[in-house]
């Protein structure tokens, strides 16, 4: 497969940046939170990641191309110790899960700012009396991913099953 050298850097940089955002976020509730080698609850299967992240991780993990799942349930990249196997190279949304977050909700007369944490994190981290620089913001960097995929994609916002990079 051959991909486009201006994206692999361009994602790379995405990834540093995104993961020292992550990093400033995670030190305050290191202690708090569940998260961790071999936890897998939120490694489920039908997640979907933008064509850009497909075409990365399929790049940066070529020894993985007749891969065939250990775990039949939830996310194909878990090992027998349910420890990620791409996890060097996983996606965006793996990156972030577990995280206290925000977002915006304008959908109705006046924006609201909703919060919410992962079950397993929640009886540790009260969400909602944390201040802003403590949660994860969604919608910066999303829209930067998502600029990476209209550039590379061609316009096209396409999406690819992560369970389905590795098959055939």
């Amino acid at each position: 497969m051959v991909i486009d050298q201006n994206l692999l850097n361009e994602l790379s940089d995405f990834y540093k940046e995104l993961d020292k955002a992550i990093n400033r976020i995670e030190k305050y509730h290191k202690d708090n939170m569940n998260c961790g080698k071999g936890c897998k609850d939120c490694c489920i299967d039908g997640i979907t990641v933008f064509e850009v992240e497909a075409k990365y991780i399929k790049h940066h993990n070529p020894t993985l191309r007749n891969f065939k799942p250990v775990n039949k349930k939830g996310c194909p990249y878990l090992d027998e110790k349910n420890e990620c196997i791409i996890y060097e190279t996983r996606p965006y949304i793996c990156r972030t899960q577990g995280l206290p977050l925000r977002w915006i909700d304008d959908s109705g007369n006046e924006a609201v700012e909703m919060r919410d944490i992962c079950p397993l994190n929640e009886k540790q981290i009260n969400v909602e009396s944390l201040p802003q620089k403590q949660v994860w913001y969604i919608g910066p960097f999303e829209s930067k991913l998502a600029s990476l995929q209209f550039k590379y994609g061609k316009g096209k916002m396409k999406r690819v099953e992560l369970k389905t990079l590795f098959k055939g």
